[in-house]
C-alpha cells in the first residue's frame, strides 16, 4: 500500500455516508511536502468537519511516521478551481454551469442537465439568434477536465 491509500483509508474511516474523499495530492521534496486531502459530501461539508479530519490525520501521521520530515496538512472541500474527479461530485451540480474540456481538446460549456450511467447529459448555451435548445451527451471517458462555473444570478 503507498502512502496516498493509507492515507485515503485513514480518512474514509472518518466519513460518513453522504462524505467521500476527492482527492490526496502530496506535494513538493521531502523537508518541504505538502498534503493535501480533499474531502466532499453531497451535502455540502462542514469547516468542523474538516478540523476533525485534520486533526485525527495529524496524530495518524505523526504517531506512524508516515513522513520522515516536517510537512504541511490541509484538509478541504475542493473549491470551484478544482475540477471535478468523482461522478459523485457531478451529481451533486446537476443544474449548475459546467465547461468540460474533452480528451481531443474541444471546450463545451453549458448546463449540467442529467447523469447517465456512463455519460453527462449537456445543454449547450444557445448562441444569438438560435432558438432551440441544444442538448449533447459526453461520455466519462472523453472527459479531460470538467469544472463548475461560478454564477453570480
Amino acid at each position: 500500500m503507498n502512502i496516498s491509500e493509507e492515507i485515503r483509508g485513514v480518512v474514509e474511516s472518518q466519513l460518513a455516508d453522504n462524505e467521500f474523499v476527492v482527492d490526496i495530492v502530496i506535494k513538493g521534496i521531502e523537508g518541504a511536502q505538502k498534503l493535501i486531502v480533499l474531502v466532499d459530501s453531497d451535502d455540502g461539508l462542514t469547516i468542523d468537519k474538516c478540523s476533525k479530519i485534520s486533526k485525527n490525520l495529524s496524530g495518524y501521521l505523526e504517531e506512524n511516521e508516515i513522513f520522515d520530515s516536517a510537512f504541511t496538512l490541509e484538509v478541504s472541500s475542493p473549491g470551484l478551481d478544482h475540477p471535478l474527479k468523482l461522478r459523485r461530485q457531478y451529481l451533486k451540480n446537476v443544474g449548475r454551469g459546467i465547461k468540460i474540456r474533452t480528451n481531443d481538446g474541444q471546450e463545451i460549456e453549458g448546463i449540467l442537465k442529467n447523469l447517465k450511467e456512463e455519460q453527462v447529459e449537456i445543454e449547450l448555451n444557445k448562441s444569438k439568434g438560435e432558438k432551440s435548445v441544444q442538448k449533447i451527451e459526453i461520455p466519462f471517458t472523453k472527459i479531460d477536465r470538467a469544472m463548475v462555473l461560478v454564477s453570480f444570478k
